[in-house]
């Protein structure tokens, strides 16, 4: 008994090696030495325009295990930059409900509004974020207004 066990044991550390020769050699990274996306790689990447790479860098840290609050508007704006204006709709549900006060991502709700022919509800949005935030507008917002 102890005999098969040790040839099971040994058998199990060449298996080991063996599929650690091939990652080294293939390049692929495991878990622990992969990126850890932050907040500020996703910022990175709306900054350059580059929306596909943001909701996949959002994806990555979903996966990580560890979203940042904070960019949940990022990836709203990317998804409505992108044209998929029902995804954009439920991202910006998911980040109203983590800042309700987050101008940035009512905007967006209003642009698609505007975009799906919806006008009424896009001027009321417009009127709710004049009302309501008047304060707290950068001057970008106001001219996005």
């Amino acid at each position: 008994m102890k005999k098969r066990k040790k040839n099971r044991a040994e058998r199990t550390r060449k298996k080991r090696a063996r599929r650690e020769e091939k990652r080294q050699t293939k390049g692929t990274m495991t878990m622990a030495e992969k990126k850890i996306v932050t907040a500020a790689t996703i910022r990175a990447h709306m900054e350059k325009k580059e929306y596909a790479g943001a909701v996949n860098a959002f994806a990555d840290a979903v996966d990580q295990g560890n979203p940042p609050a904070e960019c949940y508007a990022d990836v709203a704006r990317a998804y409505f930059e992108l044209g998929d204006h029902a995804r954009a709709a439920s991202w910006v549900t998911n980040a109203l409900s983590h800042d309700p006060n987050d101008v940035a991502v009512r905007i967006v709700l209003a642009r698609i509004c505007q975009r799906e022919k919806r006008t009424e509800d896009a001027l009321k949005v417009y009127e709710n974020i004049l009302s309501a935030h008047q304060a707290s507008l950068t001057y970008e917002q106001r001219s996005e207004i």
